[in-house]
Parts: C-alpha cells; structure tokens; sequence
C-alpha cells in the first residue's frame, strides 16, 4: 500500500484472443459494473474482520507449545495441516484475537466439528463447553483470544477436519460461507481485489499443489481460491485475482481453469501477475530483478514478460478475453516505469488495464514526518487538500496519457490515505495516536470525496479502495472500517465509499 520511495517501507510492512477491436476497448465499456471496488482484509486469526462462517479457516494452525523444547522441530503434519502424530504432549492453535467486532451478545455459541479421533481442549481466554461427543464439541466464545489444544490423536485415523461454526448454520455452512455482515457492509461494490486474502506479497508458492486449499487448517497461507471464488459468486462482485510471483505455469493454468469453470459465468476477473513489482520491500521485485539480470533485460520488462504469459495462458484457458480484464500495476509516482512494462515485446494488445496505487499523504510518513506533531489536525488536512491532492492529480494526468497511448483504461488498485508512522517513529505512541486520530477525523470524509472527483476528473475508470477493515495502530489505519462492527456514521472514509457507491447507482 505504498507508493513513494521515502515511505515504501511502511507499505511493506502493512500492506483468449478478442478482435482486435474488443482487445482495445476500454475497461468500462467491456464490464458493465460498478466502477466502485475495495480491497478485502487479511484471513488470520487476528484480523479485523471475519468475511467466513468457518473461524478454524482463520486459526493459527497447529504450533507446538510456546517455550517447548521442540518449538522449532516441525510438527508431523499432512498435506492440509492436520496432525497425524503428537510427540510432545500437545499442539495448539489460536482461534481468533477477537479483533473482528463480534458482538458477544449475538455472536457466541459455535460448534467445533471434526472427524476422526482424538481429545481438544480450549486454553488462553478459554470458550466455555456446553456440550461434548465425538465429532462435536459446542462452545460459548468469552471476550478475547480464544485458543485450542490438541492432547491426543489416533495416528490409524487422525483428528482432522475442523470446522468451528456459528451454531445456527451447524447444517448449512458450506452452502452459503459469508456472514451476512460482509456481505451488507460491501453490497454493490463492483470488484473485490484479494491482495492479502490471497498473501501474495513475499508468496512462497510456486507449484498448484502448494497452494492454500479450502481443505487447508488456519489461514496462515492465506484464503484457498475455492472460497474466494464462492465468495465473488455470493457477493455478485468481479473477483481481482493476483497470481504469485512464483508461480509455474501449470499453476497459472490450472488456477485459470478452476476460475473458469467455478465462478458465476456473469463475472469478470481482474488478473494481475503479483503485486507492486517496482516495489523493492517485496520480495517479487528482488527476484524478478535477478532473473532480468540473467537475461541482460530489464526488471520491467521482466515483469512485463511474466505477465505476458499469464495473460497468454488465461485467455487461452477461457477461450478469448471476453471475461478478463488484465491489468499492469504500475507506481503512481513514476509514468516512465509505466511506458517501460508496456514497451515489453508482444505485450502490446494483451492488457486491458494500466493500474495505479492512487494514495495521498505520503509526505508525512517522510520528508514531513517531524512537522505532524506539531501541525493542529485542520493544518494537516489543509495540506492535503492545497498540496498533496493536486500533487497527486499531476501524477494521474500523466499516468492516463500513458494509459491513453496504449489505449487501456487507467483503474486504481489501491487508493486513500496514506498517514501512517514511518519506521523511525513507530514506537513513538503520540506520533501514532496523531496519524490514527487523523484516520477519525470527520474531515477525512471530504478528502476522500475529493480524492474521487480528482479520479474523474482525469478520466480513470475503477477504482478500488484500501482497504475494507484494519485495526488501527502502529503500523496504520488502513481500513474504511476499522472492524466490521464499527459503526457507519462514524467511519468517515466508510460513509464516503457507501455515497460514491449510491451516486454511481451500484
């Protein structure tokens, strides 16, 4: 979620062949949606929300003890996480922090389900059994971190398979996995980009069998595509895909081919070869440097070659590109680094999309960092609005003229603020109980409005905002919520997103 070479570290930290003629038509006209998007959160047990019945998708996963002298001996696992063995007393998991705004008062009485044999305990701010049989354990969620204990397991025929749902939809989950509140929350946007649901940033995967699964225990590889595919077809939202840096090519194809033949024949996919590859925090950027170097080529053309073949695999997977839309991700700050991924041989004709990570208020997680303390909250937001806002929209202009040479559509993948501590003021709590109270200012409401009529008045098309919730704190206040329970009317970047929303009709 950065953008400038002084605050890019912060940004890491956090965040078919058509006619010719079709192939050049620009993004909105080929869609027909809401040119509104958001970017979904991370699925972890300490996210600050939870878009999935199922809380064991979001668990830990299994860990040996804290302070074991085994803690760092890999546990016997198989392919989805499970434990087959135990050989030091118990493993452990944690639930969830609670970070989500659940509603104790609504939301406590789940059901543990398993298959197999073997005995789980609860630990840390322990859920209270109501009841307990083979296969099923039902519990009340207290407040707070919540926490698992495996004790005991049948190697012939291992514990596995855990789910832990909302008690109500003990029979009917898997038929519906979004809670209700996620799918209000972000009813009408038009895309929904999987960025940290998927964990691309610094992905280890490389071959489609090391992918995350929906059959998978805990979110640590991320969300499966299974269920981010379930998802789009159950919000109605055209899923941004992103494909890890490492992928294979079998990995593309068969991930192109699962898409095709699951998601609503109604959506498009917005299909991007890994994320900020200009970015030198990330791991992507450093090892498509080094095979440009093996080639005596450029790290953008690098990129633009690897994304070519991404494209070239999918549209033949789908048989056209009627259904993709295939984007470029470039930096907002720098359109020659645009017109150099483009230049790429034979790219030319295979994209659909230039996108930018529109964001403003860089400057004081940099260069102006020393002056937010001292500067009153009006100040700050003055600044944006007479500088940073139409720095940023000098920088949209010539990113469109780019887009408009190759004639693609200009998108955003990302956009919003970008007040956050940098590195050297991150443990400095005024610092970052100023950038937070920032984030709760009523006046961020019209920089936000403001930001999307600069986008308009430029001529870009969708825009995806960053992101749907995150938990204010040292490392940012990224989300338009900060959880899912965080009331509208005093979420001022939320109440703008909903406005723009009901102004383009979504």
């Amino acid at each position: 979620s950065s953008d400038s070479s002084d605050s890019s570290a912060v940004g890491n930290e956090n965040k078919l062949n058509m006619s010719e003629e079709l192939a050049q038509t620009p993004v909105e006209s080929v869609t027909g949606s809401c040119n509104i998007g958001v970017n979904a959160g991370g699925i972890e047990y300490y996210s600050s929300e939870m878009p999935l019945k199922d809380l064991a998708k979001m668990s830990m996963g299994w860990i040996r003890p804290w302070g074991s002298e085994l803690e760092d001996v890999p546990l016997d696992l198989d392919d989805n996480g499970y434990l087959k063995t135990l050989d030091s007393g118990f493993a452990q998991t944690i639930i969830s922090n609670d970070d989500w705004g659940r509603l104790i008062t609504k939301d406590k009485n789940y059901v543990v389900l398993y298959d197999g044999e073997g005995e789980l305990r609860f630990n840390l701010i322990a859920p209270r059994v109501v009841n307990e049989e083979p296969g099923r354990i039902e519990i009340e969620l207290q407040q707070g971190r919540a926490g698992i204990v495996q004790v005991s397991t049948n190697p012939s025929n291992y514990l596995r398979n855990i789910r832990i749902i909302p008690l109500e939809y003990e029979y009917d989950y898997d038929k519906v996995i979004t809670r209700a509140q996620f799918r209000d929350l972000w009813k009408g946007v038009g895309v929904i980009r999987y960025l940290d649901s998927q964990k691309i940033n610094n992905s280890t995967e490389s071959e489609w069998s090391d992918r995350q699964k929906k059959t998978t225990f805990g979110g640590k590889k991320g969300e499966s595509l299974e269920d981010i595919v379930q998802m789009s077809n159950e919000t109605k939202s055209n899923p941004w895909i992103l494909i890890p840096h490492l992928a294979s090519d079998e990995y593309m194809r068969k991930m192109g081919e699962y898409v095709r033949n699951n998601l609503d024949s109604e959506l498009k996919v917005y299909l991007e070869y890994t994320n900020e590859a200009w970015n030198w925090g990330f791991h992507q950027t450093h090892y498509l440097d080094d095979l440009a170097k093996e080639k005596g080529i450029t790290l953008y053309e690098e990129y633009g070659q690897r994304a070519k073949k991404l494209f070239e695999i999918w549209s033949d997977v789908f048989g056209g590109s009627s259904r993709l839309v295939r984007v470029i991700g470039t930096q907002h700050h720098n359109s020659w680094i645009s017109e150099q991924i483009l230049n790429t041989q034979g790219l030319s004709g295979l994209v659909d999309a230039l996108a930018v990570g529109y964001y403003v208020g860089h400057e004081f997680s940099g260069s102006m960092a020393k002056n937010l303390l001292s500067m009153s909250e009006d100040e700050i937001f003055d600044h944006l609005k007479t500088k940073s806002l139409p720095r940023a929209k000098e920088l949209l202009i010539k990113q469109k003229r780019v887009a408009d040479k190759y004639q693609l559509s200009l998108i955003a993948y990302e956009a919003g603020q970008h007040l956050v501590a940098g590195a050297e003021w991150r443990e400095n709590k005024a610092f970052v109980d100023k950038v937070n109270s920032l984030n709760r200012n009523p006046r961020m409401y019209q920089l936000y409005m403001n930001m999307y009529e600069d986008w308009k008045d430029v001529g870009g098309g969708l825009i995806v905002w960053f992101r749907t919730t995150f938990k204010p704190g040292k490392w940012g206040s990224w989300g338009l919520l900060e959880n899912s329970s965080h009331h509208p009317e005093e979420a001022h970047k939320y109440r703008a997103f909903s406005d723009m929303l009901a102004k383009n009709g979504c």
